[in-house]
């Protein structure tokens, strides 16, 4: 298992517990029900992949990261988006009460 973890580092493979599974023929629960493996997984993905090109790299946990972000930020956005809502139905409710009944002939 440490094997198959070993190669797909080296080779800058995609590290998760799925991908070190395939690589070893096993099945994915077998790398969940053993602690110390899911954690050798799970510590192996958070570090930087080995690169040769210059450039930026993104890690597991800065991805993450993001997605919390992403997550928090669409909350807020749809309560103001639901108080804007609410404030236009305010404010046509209130035009249409004001506004003169039509007259009836």
């Amino acid at each position: 298992m440490f094997k198959a973890l070993d190669q797909l580092a080296s080779a800058g493979e995609e590290i998760s517990v799925s991908s070190v599974a395939r690589a070893a023929g096993v099945h994915r629960s077998l790398i969940h029900r053993h602690g110390d493996l899911h954690a050798a997984v799970i510590a192996r993905a958070g570090q930087p992949l080995p690169s040769t090109a210059a450039g930026t790299q993104v890690s597991r946990k800065s991805l993450l990261a993001d997605v919390a972000n992403l997550t928090a930020r669409n909350g807020r956005l749809a309560a103001h988006i639901t108080r804007l809502e609410r404030r236009l139905s305010e404010a046509l409710g209130q035009t249409a009460w004001e506004a003169e009944p039509p007259r009836v002939r």
